[in-house]
């Protein structure tokens, strides 16, 4: 992450680097990540009439990752500029399996939601429109 002359990188939850932090919660991200915004990777653990709830992987060195205990947690992530009806949880529950990694842009918050847009594996498909 880039920063200016004299500052410190942010530092995520448990004072390491962002980038390196595990997100359990909208709070834990970056204002800085969201301005940007920066692409991060998740694992999708369920879809609810809220949105889609996400576990962040953050970047990881493997050396350190090996025993290191990460937090447990999930991101709520809404689809930026979409209304989540039921017909369209039906259809996100077909298209995504649980489980499935995925990268999600960051764009906003609100409350404890994030409004991003999710790039799938399916050559890197966009299931989100733009923000209105």
């Amino acid at each position: 992450m880039e920063t200016r002359r004299g500052e410190a990188p942010a530092a995520g939850p448990l004072g390491r680097p962002a980038g390196t932090s595990k997100f359990t919660s909208s709070s834990d991200i970056p204002v800085e990540f969201i301005r940007r915004n920066v692409k991060l990777r998740g694992r999708l653990r369920r879809i609810t009439e809220n949105g889609l709830e996400i576990e962040h992987i953050p970047i990881t060195v493997p050396i350190i990752s090996s025993w290191r205990k990460e937090p447990c947690g999930v991101l709520l992530v809404k689809l930026a500029g979409v209304e989540l009806t039921e017909t369209g949880k039906v259809w996100l529950q077909k298209e995504l399996k649980p489980s499935q990694v995925l990268w999600f842009q960051l764009l906003g918050k609100e409350n404890s939601a994030l409004f991003c847009y999710l790039l799938v594996n399916k050559e890197n498909e966009v299931l989100a429109g733009p923000v209105a």
